[in-house]
């Protein structure tokens, strides 16, 4: 019986590396970052369709003027068909990265990887940010995020958010 007992403690202790958790390599980590950034950016194209839809109805209802928004109906029908396909896009993109960290997920340092999602969240924050400080500038212009870069000098943050929506990096 001790010998049992004694083989069963040596298995166990051989195999306990393979059991703990590791750190994630930084494809990992970056598709664990870009996952909540998508994810997001999913939820705001939504929200915005949603709102140039409502303000493409009251229009035609006659509920608000052509002039308020000083954009044409065109220019908002190519702002949501924009938005939409936009969506489209990141929804593909989040699929990719789920696929790909769903079988790593579990052997992944949790601390780690909600680090990762932390970053994301404080990226997120700051993007809202720029957006209410000089977003008006670029709300109805053809490429917000290029606009906020530039306009806002936020070029590696809005880097890093664009890198998310192409996950070509991943490795399988």
């Amino acid at each position: 019986m001790k010998a049992l007992i004694a083989g069963l403690l040596l298995f166990y202790l051989a195999s306990a590396p393979t059991w703990a958790a590791r750190v994630p390599s930084a494809v990992e980590f970056r598709a664990a970052y870009c996952s909540r950034i998508l994810q997001w950016s999913v939820h705001q194209r939504q929200s915005d369709e949603s709102m140039l839809e409502q303000e493409l109805r009251a229009r035609r209802e006659g509920l608000l003027p052509k002039w308020r928004a000083g954009l044409s109906d065109e220019t908002l029908q190519e702002m949501l068909q924009r938005s939409k396909k936009e969506a489209v896009s990141d929804r593909a993109a989040s699929v990719k990265l789920r696929r790909y960290l769903e079988p790593r997920i579990s052997s992944l340092e949790p601390e780690a990887m909600s680090a990762a999602k932390q970053r994301a969240e404080a990226d997120m924050e700051s993007v809202a940010d720029l957006n209410g400080k000089c977003g008006f500038k670029c709300a109805h212009g053809p490429d917000f995020e290029a606009c906020l870069a530039e306009e806002c000098g936020a070029e590696e943050l809005i880097k890093r958010f664009t890198g998310c929506r192409d996950p070509s990096w991943l490795s399988n």
